[in-house]
């Protein structure tokens, strides 16, 4: 590849890491003495691939701070979910993994250490015993959890008061919305063909001090689920 070329390879990486959600709006991204030890290029050559994405709107330069994933401007917006008819009864859920782990990208997503656990897990929401939804989520690993004497991950009611009760503190959201194809995995449990298109919802939810306290993301089949979005000035 020519010299002049490699800091649009770099451009198009970085690109690729906010639209996979390991950079989120808002986001810091890491220093140019780490960008360029992660590529195996000069600094000068990271400047040039930043700069492209500042040119862009993809990243914002703040003097003195460091460069940042871009918040799109949003206006006043209610995002609905209308895959369920009126008066319908609730839906149900199918637990398919709950663990333990270190996953370091979801770390940096919820701000915390590389290497602490992660309790994550994984369920369908079903409509007459149909999936409708396959729910990702992770939350920060606390003490008490790690010690096992306030958790049993084998306990789907302790699980579900959890969640719960994590969510019950968010008071901010950030989502996004985007297209994607099924995995094989996904699609033997959501009833479907793989590369079936479903949409991929992304969400973080902070806490009152403004600490990421859940990641999650939600598939949902193209053909069994719709938004509706209503948008206005504040």
């Amino acid at each position: 590849m020519q010299k002049n070329s490699k800091y649009i390879q770099i451009a198009e990486e970085i690109k690729s890491a906010i639209s996979s959600g390991r950079y989120i709006e808002g986001q810091r991204l890491p220093s140019e003495r780490k960008l360029s030890a992660e590529f195996g290029v000069t600094r000068v050559t990271v400047r040039k691939a930043i700069g492209q994405l500042v040119s862009s709107g993809l990243v914002e330069n703040r003097q003195g701070s460091g460069n940042y994933v871009a918040v799109r401007e949003r206006k006043a917006c209610c995002l609905k979910a209308a895959e369920l008819p009126a008066n319908s009864p609730p839906a149900k859920g199918r637990i398919i993994r709950l663990e333990m782990a270190v996953v370091p990208d979801i770390s940096s997503l919820l701000k915390i250490p590389a290497s602490a656990k992660i309790f994550l897990g994984c369920r369908l929401q079903l409509f007459h015993n149909s999936p409708v939804v396959m729910e990702r989520f992770f939350l920060p690993v606390s003490p008490v959890m790690e010690s096992g004497s306030n958790l049993n991950i084998n306990d789907l009611t302790a699980f579900e008061c959890l969640l719960r009760e994590y969510r019950a503190k968010a008071v901010h959201n950030e989502q996004s919305i985007e297209a994607a194809a099924a995995r094989e995995d996904e699609a033997e449990y959501l009833g479907i063909q793989a590369d079936t298109p479903l949409l991929l919802e992304r969400k973080l939810s902070f806490n009152q001090p403004g600490q990421p306290i859940e990641y999650s993301k939600n598939l949902y089949p193209g053909g069994r689920f719709r938004f509706m979005i209503s948008s206005g000035r504040q």
